[in-house]
């Protein structure tokens, strides 16, 4: 892609009278005129990038309307103010339309049906606007040739398309491209081969193609399990896939049988049917989708206390094909979890096949913190000597239902029995929701009886 640009266009040169005779001036005149215009179209190892990348994404012609629909691409590739090699937004752009050897053939604005601006290369979606060819004045790149102009710019670097529908069948041409930004950026040339509209043909009234008419289906996200299918596919055309415009893998001659293009991603995708020199035609644009898969609903499982068990369930909306469920995850055996010793979060997944795709979701149950007891310290005691039972829990805990049993004990009190040895005295309360035990010895004394001398 060049560009060049032309200040004094040859329509600007002056010859003095005096010095030649009038033939002679016209002559001159006409082989300046053709060597400057040719220079600003030809120029490739004097030109500079052209600053946005314009390129053609589609040309379809419709046998049944005798339209042929352009949709062009253009987006700026270093967006900026204009300084350090970034380029300015776009104000407008356009191009010079083609000479043919029939100037019956060349574009004229009678020849235009439509035009739009959109942000997708179905010109379908496209905002109408309205197009004329004539001398565009806010530049000085183009001199007093007339355009055809795109009123509408673009902003940063994301795409615009521009859709073109002309009355007839017209071939490619190269694309002699003009453009007009701010101040820094300024206006130039870009010559695209092969990017343009070319010259009006006859061919097709002589070819019998039809337009691929092309099926599919929505495929499981991450997938190249899509299909393009031609539904009326001819014998001895040649059929090309296209994705967003640009050719994908060998076409491919129908001879006979179902012909499809298979594996496929998700995207955007159409079908060119070409024979011979005859002029192709193009499908509609169709989209291979990713299957949306539903959201279980998981069972209501509330916080577990250490050791508890939960059954693990999930259920899909109404009509959907679900199979091979499994669950993994710390505690997890089958569709049970049971709840381990360490409190805290646990994820647990759940893999399944829904709707013919590999399906993984999450879901969290909490287990809950459950401390065990700090028993107040209780010294050997002697029988009949009494000691208050206690157990502490660190801060922020919970503690209800507590209850003291064993030998000796009553209520929170503990009254040491009249025989020596150790005794257990058990603990039980609800701590933070969950059932807590422990227990804890008390050593009771030995007070053997005096035994007196005789007298």
């Amino acid at each position: 892609m060049q560009t060049s640009t032309l200040k004094d266009t040859c329509f600007q040169f002056h010859l003095a009278k005096r010095t030649m005779k009038k033939p002679t001036i016209y002559a001159y005149r006409l082989l300046l005129c053709f060597l400057l215009f040719n220079s600003v179209f030809t120029s490739d190892t004097k030109a500079q990038q052209c600053p946005y990348n314009i390129s053609l994404v589609s040309r379809n012609y419709n046998a049944s309307t005798k339209q042929t629909i352009f949709v062009w691409k253009v987006f700026n590739p270093n967006p900026g103010n204009g300084n350090n090699g970034t380029v300015q937004d776009l104000s407008h752009w356009g191009f010079m339309p083609n000479a043919c050897s029939n100037p019956n053939e060349s574009l004229r604005e009678s020849d235009i049906v439509s035009a739009g601006i959109g942000s997708s290369s179905n010109a379908a979606e496209h905002s109408s606007k309205k197009i004329e060819i004539e001398r565009d004045p806010s530049q000085d790149c183009t001199g007093n040739t007339p355009v055809l102009k795109f009123e509408a710019g673009g902003n940063g670097s994301t795409p615009k398309y521009y859709s073109l529908v002309l009355s007839g069948n017209w071939g490619y041409g190269d694309l002699h491209a003009y453009y007009k930004s701010g101040s820094r950026t300024g206006c130039g040339l870009c010559n695209i081969s092969g990017a343009g509209v070319g010259c009006r043909s006859t061919q097709v009234e002589v070819c019998d193609i039809s337009i691929p008419l092309i099926s599919t289906n929505p495929i499981c996200a991450g997938s190249s399990a899509g299909i393009i299918t031609v539904t009326n596919p001819q014998a001895e055309v040649k059929y090309q896939l296209l994705r967003d415009g640009t050719e994908i893998g060998a076409a491919i001659t129908y001879t006979s049988g179902t012909l499809s293009f298979t594996g496929l991603t998700a995207g955007n995708y159409a079908v060119r049917a070409s024979m011979g020199t005859c002029i192709p035609v193009s499908s509609v644009m169709l989209a291979i989708t990713n299957i949306v898969l539903p959201s279980p609903a998981f069972n209501t499982i509330g916080t577990l206390c250490p050791g508890g068990t939960a059954t693990l369930s999930a259920t899909f909306p109404a009509g959907t094909t679900v199979s091979g469920i499994s669950w993994s995850g710390t505690g997890v055996s089958g569709t049970t979890f049971t709840a381990p010793s360490t409190p805290g979060n646990y994820t647990i997944t759940i893999n399944a096949t829904v709707n013919g795709c590999s399906f993984t979701a999450t879901r969290t149950i909490t287990v809950a913190n459950t401390p065990a007891p700090v028993f107040g310290v209780i010294g050997t005691l002697c029988p009949g000597a009494k000691a208050t039972l206690s157990a502490t829990f660190p801060a922020g805990s919970t503690v209800t239902n507590v209850v003291w049993s064993g030998t000796g004990v009553s209520g929170t009190t503990f009254t040491a029995p009249a025989t020596a040895g150790t005794y257990a005295v058990n603990y039980s309360a609800t701590v933070n929701g969950c059932s807590v035990t422990g227990s804890l010895n008390i050593v009771v004394a030995a007070t053997p009886s005096p035994t007196f001398g005789n007298i």
